[in-house]
């Protein structure tokens, strides 16, 4: 599928179904941070600025899952809105 084709059928998704998309993509954005950040605590537990982003990341992790769950995907996280308008 050319990305033409992905572009017109994602501007045919109902907003709901496009703000969900996004929330999906946000969560995995989000999640991959967190998984390498646990990977640099395995290799150095005491760091303490390891555990302080670690925490951050998962935190804002949380917030965007809670977010999407209560349908309000548009949220800002860490910083980052992610728009569900299909102007944008």
């Amino acid at each position: 599928m050319s990305d033409k084709e992905l572009v017109g059928l994602l501007a045919d998704l109902p907003p709901d179904e496009l703000g969900r998309l996004q929330a999906i993509a946000a969560e995995r954005r989000l999640a991959a941070p967190v998984g390498e950040l646990a990977d640099a605590l395995r290799a150095a537990p005491d760091d303490p600025q390891l555990h302080a982003q670690h925490a951050a990341a998962a935190q804002n992790l949380r917030t965007a899952r809670a977010a999407a769950r209560a349908g309000r995907p548009g949220v800002a996280v860490g910083g980052d809105a992610i728009r569900t308008d299909k102007g944008n």
